[in-house]
Order: structure tokens, then C-alpha cells, then sequence
């Protein structure tokens, strides 16, 4: 079920992707983001899939970031770095998600062909408490190490997104930017929240094998990054 759902959702996304990159917009749309599960990783047609719905969607490769969670890739490492480097050779780009609530070794991650570092929830809960912050710290510092952009996930205080800035975190999001919006949302709808600004990409979420209703409006700094549902509007970003 969680496969036929999966390429449901794809298909979706990539669609609904080109429908807001058609609005006229001054912003534009960057990116829409669809999370991939341990199942559909390990189709022997995940290619194939992920390339008829780039294409019958008319978007680029690289308009689409397929999430894998740190635990995922874990369960069968081998093949999940290669099916990775597969999606990398399409020209999609990959994102880590919940990073720090796995057990990957650096060497491991090195290995990976990501663009994407997203800091999970837990550390961001805590990034605002001084004694705590080291922890996101390292993560920025690595994911920069490594040349990858960072998220971070799960902002819901006005201290969590000042600790962030001082982190040099390149976006974040999270309930503190935004609520889940329909699709058909207007991109102004959200309330503003300066200093942030607005951003343009959008993001799926599948969890458990069922589609979720929703997604997160992305917070980002010096830039813009967001994700995307595939029948409500996902979430924009704001820089640092």
C-alpha cells in the first residue's frame, strides 16, 4: 500500500509543483520536497518512477528534493547509498531528514550524495537553552564541512529562530512560521514575520505508510528553501 501511495504522492507533488511554478509569483518556486520511505527506496523501479513523474509533470530534476530519514538509509545501507547515487545521476536532489536521531557514522555520511542537512525537532526544542545549543552547532558546522544546506526543523518560539540566526542555520521551519495552507492558498496568505522573509519551495509528507495532510511553512535566512503536500500548500522559507 505505502509504494502505491508513495508514487500517488510523487505524481502529485511534481504536478502540483508546476501548477505554482506557472502563478506569477516574484518569488518563484525553488523546490518541492516529497519524503521517501525505506519500502520505495528499495523498488527496483524507484528511477523510473521518480523520472515519469519529473517528466509528465514538464519541472526539472533538480526542482524536485526527495527526503530520506538517517534511520532509513541505516536499514539496508548498501543499497540505499546506491539507489542515492541513482537519484543523484537523474539530477534530483537529496535531503537528510531527522538527522541526529540515527546512529551514521561520519565516514557514512560523507559517503552519501546529499545537498541537505535537516536538524531533527529534539535538538531544535532545546537549540535556545545556552548549555544546549552546542549540539546544533556541530551539526551546522558539519553540514557546512561537507557543503550542505541546513534546515532546521520544528521552530515553534521567536528564541528558537534567534538562536538559530546566531547558529548561522541557512532555513528552518517549523508551526512558528506557519500552518499547513491548502494549495490553493494564496502564497500571501501566511502572516509576515519580519525580520524573515518569504520564501518559495514546498514540501510532502508521508508518515506510516499514509499521506499526510499537510506540512510546515519553512522558515530560511540568507536564501530561500520549502516543501510541499501534494494537495495542501507545504511550507516557505525565510533566511538568517
Amino acid at each position: 500500500m505505502i509504494v502505491a501511495i508513495g508514487r500517488f504522492v510523487l505524481r502529485e507533488a511534481c504536478l502540483q509543483a508546476k501548477r505554482w511554478q506557472d502563478e506569477p509569483h516574484p518569488d518563484g518556486l525553488r523546490s518541492v520536497h516529497v519524503n521517501l520511505s525505506a519500502l520505495e527506496l528499495r523498488q527496483s523501479d524507484l528511477i523510473d518512477t521518480v523520472r515519469a513523474a519529473i517528466d509528465g509533470a514538464g519541472i526539472l530534476p533538480s526542482d524536485l528534493v526527495l527526503e530520506i530519514t538517517e534511520s532509513q538509509l541505516l536499514e539496508d545501507a548498501e543499497h540505499s547509498v546506491a539507489a542515492l547515487h541513482a537519484l543523484r545521476a537523474l539530477g534530483v536532489r537529496l535531503a537528510l531528514d531527522d538527522f541526529g536521531t540515527g546512529y551514521s557514522s561520519l565516514s557514512y555520511l560523507h559517503s552519501l550524495p546529499l545537498d541537505i542537512l535537516k536538524i531533527a525537532k529534539p535538538f531544535v526544542d532545546r537549540v535556545a537553552e545556552a548549555s544546549q545549543d552546542s549540539f546544533v552547532r556541530m551539526m551546522i558546522d558539519l553540514a557546512k564541512a561537507l557543503e550542505l544546506e541546513v534546515i532546521a526543523e520544528g521552530i515553534e518560539t521567536a528564541e528558537q529562530v534567534e538562536a538559530l540566526r546566531m547558529l548561522q542555520s541557512s532555513f528552518g521551519q517549523g508551526f512558528f512560521l506557519a500552518r499547513p495552507e491548502a494549495a490553493t492558498a494564496s502564497p500571501d496568505a501566511a502572516p509576515a514575520i519580519p525580520p524573515l522573509r518569504r520564501s518559495s519551495s514546498r514540501q510532502t509528507r508521508r508518515e506510516a505508510g499514509t499521506q499526510s495532510q499537510g506540512s510546515r511553512m519553512d522558515a530560511r535566512w540568507p536564501g530561500r528553501q520549502s516543501s510541499l503536500p501534494s494537495h495542501l500548500r507545504g511550507t516557505e522559507a525565510t533566511p538568517t
